[in-house]
């Protein structure tokens, strides 16, 4: 699916990038914190009325102490907020700030010093070691998600992280990095200054951004910094401080890159001592490998003395020049050739040694066969350090690392990270958590703008069902021939519910079928909505790093007029087939044109085996007898703001109901109302709500979920609608009868009478 761009135009140096916010504010604080204004809210008191206006104070945290906040409200309702703090320690210990203070007005923003030095000081660059803290707010009753292009942080000019860093925000909380830099304080440390950037839309479809941007610089005078006149002059020149010396024996090996692509293999290290940086290797350090089964490394090795450590530690072998093509420019430090250890197999056992031949860090067990089980085997992936482990070790743990692949999951070259040591996601193997695609469905109906469209998925194992988990899972949609998925809309999938499937439905699916919806994506770009020509995939990881669990399609493979396609068709995933995929095969899925869907189904692969309506209800419905254990009772009444709700739970969850059981209100004035339940079939989580009305239940309870004995309950589902049984403000009383049960109505009270 290819969609227009979402206009968006940045003014350099300018404080606003939206002329339609209504209101913006800029805060700087020192050691008080704070920057939002309005009335709290009472927690201990009565609940807000209705009317009240959106000015209570949000839950967002305060501003940085040392840093400036600046709030975006837009004239419909939203409002966001974006932070930058930088701190470092002076010679004293104690903190303060790298951002001067702000001059209020100036275009572009101007900042005062927040450091002045000498020139004489300045023979030597002065460096400070500075933290530097991003955040984004979001201060509104509903989530925000951010567009992918035009949501970013940035040092230096530079994006810090590629893309949008969260794909949500929930509903007042805010998200935030944190990073570490040596700023040169004698040169002007920002250049293109700190940014902050986030545009998107809230839940309901309303738009707004918020940009901020830092200019800091120390100043440096020709005189000398006013201070405390000396007594004396010094009677002897000071003694010259020692040229610092590298360790180079704090060096690991960070990643080791073996993509099937054989161009694009290395090995990168790391130096971890600051004063390598940028430092000529004057020792005897070499790379050697070990080859699978190997107790004695190879006679072909890497001599590093000589070669130069970049400036941010790294040191990395490629195996040809076509790998500093690809990467680019200036990656490659050392071009190690076909026949050095840089070649890598991925089946070998990596080694840092010294003059004696002593391991300093190593990757793998000489004189052990590589294979997925012993988790050295790299075979068209790549090994990546845990970021945590930064001391070097001369016996291989694999606890220590990520090995690529697993369970299938194999990298790219478009998947490593040269000369760049983050946390990544470690490979999720389908025995943790067996999640496939089962149907995708984009209706065959006339029209072109509300086509009801999903996709399901599925847990085969019960032991997977009914529970959450972290695997950082996503439903993703690649558009057309894309190579990468498109982030802004990704669906996090991170529980099952205890039915075993997962439907996550447009807007116009979720009219047409409501509670067989598990999740609701509203983005006309997402996973949900394709229509037909895109790859529609389950993944694991982030921009950063991602591997395929489970696909539907090609990857850079347009579906038009392929057998991938599906532009007015159902498609069903044979039966046979309870493993997840990473790669599609056209004998896996069946392609049903205009079929009639099935959510929350998967009981045949043939075309037309959907029955003619969804239906959560039996093929035989249970008998009286059947149910006559089963409960059901009152958990909950509300009537909260005029909404009022019952909510009953039963013993029985997917039953349908055989029994003759009704739901009556005695109203304070004699009169008395009935809901027949009979008939109706219980939902999965074993709750039945009855409200006045389901549209004002929705958006009352709408994004709200509940996770309650290992299953997740969404809220804003209203299963019986009925004004009449609710009205009386409260002041009704309830009891749930059974007429099979024979008693008399004067003798019924509370449930299974």
């Amino acid at each position: 699916m290819r969609l227009p761009p979402t206009l968006f135009t940045l003014l350099i140096g300018c404080v606003t990038v939206d002329q339609a916010a209504s209101q913006i504010e800029y805060t700087f604080s020192k050691g008080k914190g704070g920057c939002s204004k309005g009335k709290g809210y009472n927690c201990g008191g009565p609940a807000p009325s209705p009317a009240a206006p959106p000015s209570e104070a949000p839950l967002i945290p305060d501003c940085y102490t040392y840093g400036y906040c600046k709030g975006c409200n837009y004239s419909n309702g939203c409002r966001l907020r974006v932070d930058l703090e930088c701190t470092y320690f002076d010679a004293n210990n104690v903190i303060q700030t790298c951002l001067g203070p702000r001059i209020l007005g100036s275009q572009p923003p101007d900042n005062m010093p927040f450091l002045e030095l000498t020139e004489s000081t300045c023979t030597r660059n002065v460096e400070l070691d500075a933290t530097i803290r991003y955040r984004i707010c979001n201060d509104n009753n509903m989530k925000y998600n951010p567009a992918f292009s035009n949501t970013f942080i940035r040092y230096r000019g530079t994006s810090v992280e590629p893309g949008n860093w969260d794909n949500q925000i929930p509903a007042k909380s805010c998200t935030e990095t944190a990073i570490r830099r040596t700023i040169q304080a004698c040169n002007d440390p920002w250049l293109a200054g700190l940014v902050v950037s986030v545009s998107g839309n809230l839940a309901n479809g309303a738009y707004c951004q918020c940009f901020n941007r830092e200019i800091s610089k120390a100043i440096v005078t020709t005189g000398v910094v006013t201070t405390p006149p000396e007594t004396e002059p010094p009677t002897e020149e000071p003694t010259p401080e020692p040229e610092p010396t590298c360790d180079f024996k704090d060096v690991v090996i960070t990643e080791l890159a073996s993509p099937e692509a054989s161009y694009a293999k290395y090995i990168e290290l790391y130096f971890g001592d600051e004063n390598c940086e940028g430092v000529k290797i004057t020792e005897e350090i070499k790379v050697i490998s070990y080859g699978p089964g190997d107790c004695e490394p190879s006679s072909i090795t890497i001599d590093l003395k000589g070669e130069t450590i970049r400036e941010d530690g790294f040191l990395t072998i490629c195996n040809s020049a076509s790998a500093e093509y690809f990467y680019g420019r200036g990656e490659c430090t050392v071009i190690g050739g076909l026949t050095s250890p840089a070649n890598l197999r991925g089946t070998e056992s990596i080694a840092v040694v010294d003059s004696e031949h002593d391991i300093i860090d190593i990757f793998g067990v000489p004189c052990t066969d590589a294979h997925p089980n012993n988790k050295q085997y790299f075979v068209n992936g790549r090994a990546v350090r845990k970021f945590n482990v930064w001391d070097p070790s001369s016996e291989y743990n694999y606890e220590d690392w990520h090995v690529f692949p697993q369970c299938g999951q194999e990298v790219t070259p478009e998947g490593m990270d040269i000369n760049e040591w983050k946390e990544v996601v470690g490979p999720v193997c389908a025995p943790e958590a067996t999640i496939i695609i089962t149907e995708i469905v984009d209706k065959d109906v006339d029209s072109y703008t509300n086509v009801p469209r999903y996709v399901e998925l599925y847990a085969p194992r019960r032991r997977h069902r009914g529970m959450g988990f972290d695997h950082n899972l996503k439903l993703v949609i690649f558009h057309s021939d894309c190579l990468e998925p498109h982030w802004a809309s990704a669906v996090p999938i991170d529980y099952m519910p205890e039915s075993g499937f997962l439907v996550v439905c447009n807007k116009a699916a979720y009219e047409s079928y409501r509670s067989e919806c598990a999740e609701v994506s509203y983005d006309i770009a997402g996973p949900a909505n394709s229509n037909g020509n895109d790859q529609i995939a389950l993944i694991s990881g982030d921009e950063s790093g991602w591997f395929v669990v489970d696909i539907y399609g090609v990857i850079g493979e347009d579906g038009y007029d392929t057998d991938h396609e599906f532009l007015n068709s159902r498609v069903i995933r044979k039966l046979h087939v309870t493993e997840a995929v990473a790669t599609w095969s056209k004998h896996d899925w069946q392609v049903c044109k205009s079929d009639i869907p099935d959510p929350n189904k998967w009981d045949s692969d043939e075309c037309g085996g959907a029955e003619d309506a969804p239906s959560l209800a039996p093929t035989d419905s249970p008998t009286p007898e059947s149910q006559k254990d089963c409960q059901f009772f009152f958990t909950e009444l509300g009537d909260c703001e005029k909404k009022p709700f019952i909510e009953i739970k039963s013993t029985c969850p997917g039953v349908t109901i055989t029994r003759d059981l009704t739901v009556v209100s005695w109203k304070e004035y004699g009169l008395s109302c009935e809901v027949s339940l009979k008939g109706m079939v219980v939902p999965d989580d074993g709750f039945i709500i009855i409200c006045a009305n389901k549209y004002q239940h929705n958006q009352e309870f709408g994004g709200n979920f509940d996770y309650v004995a290992g299953k997740w309950r969404d809220l804003s589902i209203c299963d019986i609608e009925d004004y009449m049984l609710l009205a009386g403000n409260g002041f009704n009383s309830y009891a749930i009868k059974d007429s099979d049960a024979g008693c008399d109505k004067s003798d019924c009270v509370g449930s299974n009478c």
